[in-house]
């Protein structure tokens, strides 16, 4: 009966290291897959918050430019 105990801790003492070991390597893996999507997803969210910005900014300096060839034109005559 001891001998079994002997071989079941064994057994247990060489496959939980190995088991943790895998545990961690999988951990490790799943944390860099995940910290990958969330930063791609940034920076997509980014790049469309900036594109919008720049469309905006776009427009009010076209609109300042009408004014200020509104003016022009009225200087004019």
């Amino acid at each position: 009966m001891r001998q079994v105990v002997r071989r079941g801790t064994r057994l247990l003492a060489a496959f939980l290291p190995i088991t943790i070991v895998a545990m961690l390597a999988l951990s490790l893996v799943s944390y860099h897959h995940a910290d990958a999507i969330v930063r791609e997803q940034l920076e997509r969210r980014m790049t469309d918050i900036l594109r919008d910005i720049h469309s905006e900014i776009s427009h009010k300096l076209d609109l300042h430019k009408r004014i200020a060839t509104a003016w022009q034109a009225i200087l004019r005559a």
